[in-house]
């Protein structure tokens, strides 16, 4: 039976508060890559990312949760941000920087800024995430010692959005996919192909799901507590990517979308109905002068999957 993790984004910004005095932001400098993230690197069949090249989206993450038809009121959390996905000398050795992030939640009949956005943004803007980029396959992270597990999380629901586990885009696929939501039986449907644009559908079984006990696309969401003893009946997820191939092959859009509905309660109470949706959009292609590299160390290594605060499923690195 799935579960749900109900993560409260007070909670999570007063981690942030907690922590922001103790990790400064790390820039990222170009010197000699100390340690790779990747273990090895596939030849590149379907994606083909500029080299030295960062390249901009502009992500949004919304979680809305309510009754339906019991009552109108619903409880909403929006994050926006800048995503800077930099590419290395290597096609496999990725690095993600957030910038400019945001948090909202619903106040009475409209979205205001959350207490202590500031500290939110902080911790989430801190640490550079370099990541193993395996032709669309985003396959260990390799985070920071000192990131915060809710940061690390939301930008693992990022990456899931990012990623596109396919061996060819002209042909439908189906597959067993690591992501957030735990490794998922997911199909992977060709829309269309016209001129240099590719539309692909991904959607997943979360019933097949191994893994998964928590909520939705990584995001931090808040609804009644009484949620969490009461199993969830339905439960679904579908993205479209776009994937362009003009100047390389790279992603232009991915939106998704996950939804869960919660049994009725014991009292005849209609269920719980609660929604995530994440966008990324491309906004530009910057080319750097110099060759991006980082000198920051790997300290362990993990993958995609849903951390919860009570375990980690993150692997030491130890020097050899």
């Amino acid at each position: 039976m799935l579960t749900v993790v109900i993560v409260a984004a007070l909670a999570a910004v007063t981690t942030a508060n907690s922590a922001s005095d103790t990790y400064p932001p790390q820039v990222i400098t170009r010197s000699r890559i100390s340690q790779e993230c990747a273990g090895y690197c596939k030849d590149s069949s379907k994606f083909s990312l500029r080299p030295d090249s960062t390249y901009v989206y502009s992500y949004e993450g919304t979680t809305t949760s309510g009754v339906p038809g019991a009552s109108n009121e619903t409880s909403v959390i929006k994050v926006t941000a800048k995503a800077h996905i930099q590419v290395t000398a290597s096609p496999c050795e990725l690095i993600l920087q957030i910038h400019e992030a945001s948090l909202l939640d619903s106040g009475m009949t409209e979205l205001q800024s959350a207490d202590r956005q500031r500290e939110f943004a902080k911790v989430l803007e801190a640490n550079p995430l370099r990541f193993s980029y395996q032709d669309g396959r985003v396959e260990q992270l390799c985070p920071a010692a000192e990131e915060a597990v809710w940061a690390l999380n939301l930008k693992r629901g990022l990456l899931s959005a990012f990623q596109n586990s396919m061996a060819d885009l002209s042909r439908d696929a189906h597959l067993y996919e690591r992501d957030v939501s735990g490794s998922c039986e997911t199909t992977y449907s060709v829309k269309s192909s016209m001129w240099s644009d590719v539309k692909v559908l991904k959607n997943k079984d979360l019933q097949s799901c191994s893994g998964r006990g928590h909520q939705t696309l990584g995001l931090l969401t808040t609804f009644s507590t009484k949620a969490k003893s009461v199993p969830i009946i339905k439960s679904e997820q579908f993205c479209e990517q776009t994937i362009k191939s003009d100047d390389g092959t790279y992603l232009s859009s991915s939106r998704c979308q996950e939804t869960h509905i919660f049994a009725p309660f014991s009292n005849g109470q209609s269920g719980i109905r609660t929604t995530a949706e994440l966008s990324l959009s491309l906004d530009n292609i910057v080319q750097s002068t110099e060759p991006i590299l980082t000198d920051l160390f790997v300290s362990k290594r993990t993958d995609l999957q849903f951390e919860s605060s009570s375990m980690s499923a993150e692997t030491p690195v130890t020097e050899s």
